[in-house]
């Protein structure tokens, strides 16, 4: 989901959320500069919105400020303006919504006036955990409701061993003890800006960042003529030229959505929960989802690979397992990630990540590679040409580091430029063209009833090689078990891979009972729920196009 945007998406423990959303956690302090063309002239975020944190649980209270200013000649009606939260990820039509106070009341704006609000949000004890998106909005004088940029705030359940909320504020089990900056609070500020990226990882030789080629790797022994995956067409090949078509779920790292990022890495629980998914439930591909964070907010493993090596080598240990499986494949995904933009996309920052996860995995043929999470919103596609741009930069750098060690391109799957990467729609008339253009995959996340899977996944794939990277059952977004049973029988029959949200037990929609006591879940029985029931009863199944 996406960090998402998917803690239902991404960082959410909300059991109305999407997957997709997935643990998706702000990777800025505020939200860009926006413009709403109004009349003679524009109606302006001047003042970008600001949350003063990046995550809080329930019971505590969010501030949010930003100031509008009206350029035009002519004066403005402006009946209301206002400040809320939604939860992240997709549609959100029928999605709680929750509204700050105080609001802004009915004004008549001449040139250069402003309007700022200063609110704030109390978070019920029952607010779902999961990823929320916060934004302004004002209604014009016709009734129409204009939404300025979102910023994404993960609401996270307690942590077993955290004090209550309203407790002493230095707990370590707050996921984010101090405000940000801009913020009246008795917690220092906090920067929220991205920790600058080095091009190694600490003690890694930038000029060698990967493993030594020549040793013999996790593939060793497996039928290697059939590892190396490509695109032909419409469709993923093996080096053979079989059509390859995974179908698994989503796998978090050793953060585990956020449940486990209080408590040291433990390689082993994601290895285990591996074994489960490919040797019971018959999985051949795998998304494993790297969360990281701007800030520690009382995490104990939390910054990217560019930061810490030790990371890197938890998720060279992970895919390396994977790797001893014959004929399964895992995408490589940044869900949660800092370094994208407000808007989800990866950006300069974001690259360095990617160079750095090239030279280490160049040599890995069972690795997919997948750029982002969910490029949000961008509803009328007015933000398409950005997204492919920054997907195609990104793709360019990865094909530039295969290139200097002279290894085979690998899979990259670039996302859905709309609607927390639903559509692929601009990518039909404007595939990649980094490297050529060649083994580049279109990633959608289906989070929808049947009716909408013509346009998410059917005929994008007439054209293009398409992969299914989240979708399950959210029941506000329209999307019943039923619907996922379809998915899944549809895809098989196109050959488009799938994976489904999430093999964990407190990142809904969860294919995992929880019984982990609100804990990490370490050696907790893998029982499957109804959603992960249906999975595991597909998978027994060959797919049969």
């Amino acid at each position: 989901m996406t960090a998402r945007t998917s803690v239902y998406t991404c960082l959410l423990s909300l059991a109305v959320l999407p997957a997709c959303v997935g643990l998706v956690v702000d990777s800025t302090a505020e939200a860009p500069d926006a413009g709403v063309t109004a009349h003679e002239g524009t109606l302006t975020i001047t003042s970008p919105l600001q949350v003063d944190r990046a995550a809080a649980m329930p019971g505590e209270l969010l501030r949010a400020k930003v100031t509008y200013t009206w350029k035009g000649t002519a004066s403005l009606l402006v009946r209301k303006v206002v400040i809320t939260a939604r939860p992240s990820g997709g549609a959100q039509a029928g999605a709680p919504v929750l509204s700050f106070s105080p609001s802004v009341g009915e004004s008549t704006l001449v040139t250069g006036s402003t309007i700022a609000i200063d609110a704030a949000l109390a978070l019920d004890p029952a607010t779902p955990a999961g990823a929320w998106e916060v934004y302004s909005s004002y209604q014009d004088e016709d009734g129409g409701w204009q939404n300025g940029p979102g910023v994404l705030v993960s609401v996270i359940a307690p942590h077993p061993d955290a004090e209550a909320p309203g407790l002493d504020a230095s707990s370590p089990g707050r996921p984010d003890a101090e405000a940000r900056p801009g913020f009246d609070a008795a917690s220092p500020d906090l920067d929220a800006s991205a920790p600058a990226l080095d091009a190694a990882a600490p003690g890694q030789d930038a000029s060698d960042p990967g493993p030594d080629a020549s040793a013999p790797g996790p593939d060793a022994g497996i039928a290697l003529s059939r590892r190396w995956l490509a695109t032909s067409g419409n469709k993923i090949v093996h080096a053979d030229g079989t059509v390859w078509a995974g179908r698994g779920m989503n796998l978090p790292d050793t953060r585990g959505c956020d449940a486990c990022a209080f408590n040291a890495p433990n390689v082993g629980e994601v290895l285990r929960r591996i074994d489960e998914a490919v040797d019971v439930w018959h999985a051949s591909f795998l998304r494993l989802d790297l969360a990281s964070f701007a800030s520690a907010g009382g995490r104990t493993q939390w910054q990217q690979v560019t930061q810490d090596a030790e990371y890197l080598a938890d998720v060279q240990a992970i895919v390396d397992h994977v790797g001893t499986k014959q004929d399964v494949y895992i995408l490589l995904s940044l869900w949660v990630d800092p370094t994208f933009s407000a808007a989800g996309w990866p950006t300069t920052a974001t690259i360095d990540t990617w160079r750095l996860l090239a030279a280490t995995f160049r040599d890995t043929p069972h690795v997919l590679y997948g750029l982002s999470n969910e490029p949000q919103a961008n509803y009328n596609g007015s933000q398409d040409a950005a997204c492919w741009a920054a997907m195609n930069s990104t793709a360019a750098a990865i094909r530039e580091v295969e290139d200097a060690y002279g290894t085979p391109h690998h899979v990259i799957a670039v996302q859905g430029t709309r609607s927390w990467a639903r559509v692929l729609d601009y990518y039909l008339a404007h595939p990649i063209t980094a490297g050529g253009g060649g083994n580049i995959a279109y990633e959608t996340h289906v989070y929808d009833p049947t009716s909408s899977f013509q346009a998410r996944f059917v005929d994008p794939s007439e054209s293009l090689p398409v992969i299914i990277g989240e979708f399950g059952p959210v029941d506000w977004a329209g999307m019943a078990l039923q619907d996922c049973d379809n998915l899944m029988a549809s895809a098989d029959s196109l050959q488009v891979p799938w994976l489904a949200w999430t093999f964990h037990m407190r990142c809904p929609p969860n294919l995992l009972q929880d019984s982990s006591n609100g804990s990490c879940g370490v050696d907790m029985a893998l029982v499957p729920t109804a959603w992960g029931q249906l999975v595991k009863d597909r998978l027994a199944v060959p797919a049969s196009p």
